[in-house]
């Protein structure tokens, strides 16, 4: 597998959030530290821990990302998961839209973790 070049970089924040403004993503990191050094300057006279700090992180076309075959297979598991979820409740009370939102708030978490 080749490592592919990020496509452009954006800030984030300490979960991975996106933050959004007028700077906030740039074709190479360095176009970000003016916007990434004044968020976090104000988050340290704050005394906000250096771990919740915002980020430059790299974004990657669907398929340029280097995990791309990782990635398939976490959604693949994803669909297998909700497919099951959906079957479990049928004749209950959740609708497919419910079952969806919750294996989506279940996994997550994990999913970002494994971006990041």
């Amino acid at each position: 597998m080749s490592i592919k070049t990020p496509t452009l970089y954006a800030i984030v924040d300490h979960q991975g959030v996106p933050y959004m403004s007028e700077h906030c993503v740039a074709p190479h990191p360095d176009m970000l530290a003016d916007e990434l050094a004044a968020l976090n300057d104000e988050l340290i006279s704050d005394g906000v821990n250096p771990d919740l700090h915002y980020r430059v992180k790299p974004l990657y076309a669907e398929s340029d990302h280097p995990d791309q075959a990782k990635i398939d297979n976490l959604y693949r598991a994803l669909d297998a998961i909700e497919a099951n979820a959906i079957e479990v409740n049928r004749g209950g009370n959740l609708s497919p839209s419910e079952v969806h939102a919750l294996v989506l708030s279940a996994v997550m978490p994990a999913i970002n973790e494994f971006l990041q």
